[in-house]
């Protein structure tokens, strides 16, 4: 017995360990290992009760010790990784997704001493509070252009979700166990929504497998229907009806939430005919690409193209030191290149062709002329038809060079764009002002695309209003340089 009575608390460390080294990589930013040994200490907490039941080796020390472990892996973890994907400038809301772990904390005390929940539990349970918050935050950090991404990097979403789930977790709101109860503890209402729970949970796999999303979704899904269910049926009187609709409402709202994967039936004809035709070729491109010294291209149509492109070029976010999200006088992107290439040649083409098109352009910027290390896509037509294939295209030629596309100008591509170079530790750290450099798509009328000079171009033609005197602007490195802070020529 010397020995066994150690067996359940060791497994609990394992619990706990896993929560601490969780922090640790998720505050240098590598989220989905951090979700992964969540759930590594979600299995070792569902193996320390099991191992104290089957050895009988109960304890106040392991009680404790397992609100300990649960707190640091199910209410820190969390909550930090929450900390990672606020996008928020204002300093007071910051660290407003650390209540989270205080509530947890507050939970679990609660839970420690009362005696009504063996079979259910009065409150959210912090495992299923975990679950929800480290899926959404690498749900949006890998996908920066989705719609929980774009909710993130507001001010309020993170502040009302961390007040929600922590009201949740200390209010007395009954919430199903997992396991389905029988005999004189089986309650038919719980059971019916274990059972609307569990078909949900098997729902979200079929769809993540059938749609090629994130594997994040399934337990985001889960865990979210998991509350609806528990809250509607308490508000609803046992509701089964409500539960069965809330689920289908949720899979269909949080659909575009994940990504979706490009799959070889969907593969673009002519990235095929690329790989077959010019693999030797496309290896080269991929060898000088992605380098530290390469320069940031922004692809999209003349209007959205030259927005974000000013926004990279003179955002400050951030600090550079240290990425804290503060502003600290210098750019951002201090020290790189930043190239338009402002597409004239898709207006008015959809499918294929502006998927073709979007290859083709993002092959040019790969190409020495440009020597690109990160490429971003914005406007109207490419984030949505051929981002997916330029990704394609480049993990299947080993070319490491990220893409980040959104039809959303709004959207902060500096942050995406900042937070994507920090991770791969790819900025020149040149303590110079950022260079602007404007390209403009051209066809050889052959059939391929080539980036000529924007003075060749007729701008009035091209754009209309203030847009066209910012590319005028552009145009002119000498005015340009004596009224802004960076440096803009033309190729």
């Amino acid at each position: 017995m010397g020995i066994r009575k150690h067996i359940p608390n060791t497994v609990t460390s394992m619990n706990l360990i896993c929560g601490v080294v969780g922090v640790i990589v998720a505050l240098n930013g590598n989220l989905q290992t951090a979700f992964i040994l969540m759930l590594a200490a979600a299995v070792f907490d569902f193996l320390d009760g099991f191992a104290a039941r089957l050895l009988k080796a109960y304890s106040e020390t392991g009680k404790e010790l397992d609100s300990l472990a649960d707190d640091v892996s199910f209410g820190v973890l969390p909550s930090v990784m929450l900390y990672c994907v606020y996008g928020t400038d204002i300093p007071a809301l910051r660290f407003f997704p650390l209540v989270i772990a205080a509530f947890s904390a507050l939970r679990l005390a609660k839970f420690n001493l009362d005696e009504r929940q063996h079979s259910s539990f009065l409150g959210l349970p912090t495992p299923a509070c975990a679950m929800v918050c480290g899926s959404l935050a690498v749900m949006a950090s890998a996908r920066p252009d989705s719609l929980l991404s774009g909710l993130c990097d507001g001010d309020l979403f993170i502040p009302l979700l961390s007040v929600a789930l922590s009201a949740l977790l200390v209010c007395e709101i009954p919430m199903f166990a997992m396991k389905v109860a029988t005999g004189d503890k089986a309650s038919k209402a719980e059971n019916v929504s274990r059972i609307i729970f569990f078909c949900i949970a098997v729902l979200s796999v079929a769809v993540t497998v059938a749609w090629s999303l994130n594997w994040c979704f399934i337990p985001f899904v889960t865990f979210v229907s998991y509350i609806v269910i528990n809250v509607l049926r308490t508000i609803l009187c046992h509701s089964r009806a409500a539960g069965a609709v809330s689920a289908v409402i949720l899979l269909v709202c949080l659909g575009s939430c994940s990504r979706k994967v490009e799959t070889p039936d969907d593969e673009l004809p002519m990235v095929k005919e690329l790989i077959t035709e010019s693999l030797p070729v496309l290896h080269d491109l991929a060898e000088s690409a992605g380098k530290t010294s390469g320069t940031i291209a922004v692809i999209g149509d003349p209007s959205s193209c030259l927005r974000v492109a000013r926004e990279l070029t003179s955002s400050d976010l951030f600090d550079n030191i240290d990425a804290r999200p503060v502003s600290d006088a210098l750019p951002d992107f201090a020290g790189e290149t930043v190239v338009a290439i402002c597409d004239t040649l898709s207006s008015g083409t959809g499918g294929d062709t502006l998927r073709e098109t979007a290859v083709r352009i993002a092959l040019c910027a790969v190409d020495s002329t440009v020597a690109c290390k990160m490429i971003v896509f914005c406007g109207t037509g490419f984030p949505e038809y051929g981002s997916a294939d330029v990704e394609n295209l480049f993990s299947r030629i080993g070319c490491d060079v990220p893409v980040i596309a959104s039809s959303d100008t709004s959207f902060s591509f500096a942050g995406a764009c900042f937070k994507t170079l920090r991770d791969r530790n790819a900025f020149t750290h040149d303590v110079s002002y950022p260079i602007l450099k404007v390209y403009m798509t051209e066809s050889d009328g052959q059939g391929e695309i080539r980036l000529s000079d924007l003075k060749s171009f007729s701008l009035e033609n091209l754009v209309s209003g203030g847009e066209a005197a910012g590319i005028e602007d552009a145009a002119c490195p000498e005015e340009q340089a004596a009224s802004t802070s960076s440096n803009i020529e033309t190729e």
